[in-house]
């Protein structure tokens, strides 16, 4: 018998329609949704429960917290949702998704083609990166002081100013003084958004500590601490889905930072879904709401 799933979704809270239309698709008696709304978001914990529910899942809304692009807060708002679900149930798979995400295949689909799938772990490894990637490498190799601090926290030329000239003098009195914390050490780098089973939840849990000591002064180590934990363990490593695109999201980098889906380009997404990827990213109801009903009525 088919064991159930976690959908593990992070959010800012700006666009809550949307949100519920995510939800919706993932509302599934199979299912259980942990939902994290960013903490610097105006909408209160009463708002919510009001706006925001499932009928058939189960919904559980996890403690909030700060979350800051490029921080080390990002990596621990993960390690939340992770902890809070593996707590509550052993899932026979854990779903980390954005809040302008939405699958691209039924729950059917997804939870045969898990169970089909069973053992593997969907993770994306970006091969353009190479372990040798200087800048890559400087994210872990040197220590950033203020990890939370970055250009896209602030809305003025100052602001701005003042975060790159943070990084740039990072950057160059640790060249200088030859600080290398990462020396010889393997890091791999790739996409955030996985699909891990039981087993793999628990190590990563197990190792929360380790976790936090060689990431905890790093930036943008959401997409290097997974890739690293697993990489460097044998057993997980094997276990890895033999595809280019191994969390099966998909994310057009070559039209966008990344690209935000509409629905002259539906047909890219019809054609993801037919080649079997799970999950795509990112929509946005404000610009295209089209795009994602276009989603739910042809594609779910």
């Amino acid at each position: 018998m088919a064991g159930k799933h976690a959908y593990l979704i992070m959010d800012g809270g700006n666009n809550l329609v949307q949100l519920q239309q995510l939800i919706n698709t993932l509302d599934d008696s199979r299912n259980d949704i942990y939902l994290h709304i960013d903490k610097k978001s105006p909408c209160s914990d009463h708002d919510l429960k009001q706006k925001l529910s499932a009928k058939h899942a189960g919904f559980i809304l996890v403690p909030r917290m700060k979350v800051y692009w490029g921080g080390y807060s990002l990596v621990a708002c993960e390690l939340r949702l992770l902890k809070t679900a593996h707590q509550n149930y052993e899932y026979e798979y854990y779903h980390l998704l954005s809040g302008q995400d939405l699958p691209l295949q039924s729950q059917d689909y997804i939870h045969k083609f898990m169970s089909e799938h069973k053992g593997y772990e969907f993770i994306n490894f970006d091969d353009r990166k190479l372990q040798t990637d200087r800048q890559i490498r400087e994210r872990v190799s040197h220590y950033h002081i203020c990890s939370d601090v970055s250009f896209r926290r602030y809305h003025t030329t100052i602001g701005i100013f003042f975060a790159k000239a943070l990084r740039k003098l990072e950057e160059i009195s640790q060249r200088l003084l030859k600080i290398d914390k990462y020396k010889n050490k393997v890091i791999k780098y790739g996409s955030q958004w996985f699909s891990i089973d039981d087993d793999l939840a628990k190590y990563v849990i197990a190792h929360e500590k380790d976790i936090e000591k060689k990431f905890k002064n790093t930036i943008l180590c959401d997409e290097l601490f997974l890739q690293t934990l697993v990489y460097t363990n044998d057993d997980f490593r094997q276990r890895l889905y033999p595809q280019n695109d191994g969390n099966l999201r998909y994310i057009n980098w070559d039209l966008g930072l990344p690209f935000t889906w509409d629905s002259v380009h539906f047909n890219m997404l019809e054609e993801a879904s037919q080649k079997g990827y799970l999950f795509a990213r990112k929509f946005n109801s404000v610009e295209d709401q089209s795009v994602i009903w276009q989603v739910i009525k042809e594609l779910l």
